[in-house]
């Protein structure tokens, strides 16, 4: 995961920065948060344990440095296949994370949340999609802050047993 940054609107750039150290592919998009005081958040997905897992790294300088990489999807220290992380963040230090993982078998939707601009995370993230766990497919995850503190995630989930698709929130 490489970073660009530009200080003018564009016209230059900083030098290509690396924020993911070494090992794992990355599975699908990363994302990325900013605020208007400097604080930036990238999040992806990569397989560097074995199975694909969620990781997000932090700048609070506008990107010149960056924290190390930290594991949001591990519950009780056991971890299972993440993806599709989503990112959301706002000026007083709240960043959140919302994906898909089949810690159950299905995919369920989780969420973890700082409150100190990604300095320090729940120890296990929330499962959002209601029902039994891993049984039906929530997928897709997208996630919207207001900066009011509502927070709103949305994803697509195949439930009952015929399997019926909606969006749900």
């Amino acid at each position: 995961v490489y970073l660009r940054a530009s200080d003018d609107f564009g016209q230059t750039w900083r030098e290509e920065l690396r924020v993911k150290g070494e090992g794992g592919d990355v599975e699908g998009a990363m994302e990325l948060a900013a605020d208007d005081r400097g604080h930036l958040s990238i999040a992806w997905a990569d397989n560097r344990d074995g199975e694909y897992g969620i990781y997000l790294v932090a700048s609070t300088d506008h990107g010149r440095t960056w924290s190390n990489d930290v594991r949001l999807d591990v519950a009780k220290g056991k971890a299972s296949r993440a993806s599709l992380p989503t990112l959301a963040a706002d000026p007083s230090g709240y960043v959140y994370v919302a994906w898909q993982e089949a810690r159950h078998g299905g995919w369920d939707i989780y969420l973890n949340m700082s409150s100190d601009f990604g300095k320090t995370w729940r120890t296990e993230g929330l499962r959002l999609n209601a029902g039994a766990p891993g049984e039906a497919e929530a997928q897709l995850p997208h996630i919207a802050l207001d900066g009011q503190g509502t927070l709103a995630v949305a994803w697509q989930e195949d439930r009952g047993d015929d399997q019926q698709e909606g969006i749900y929130l």
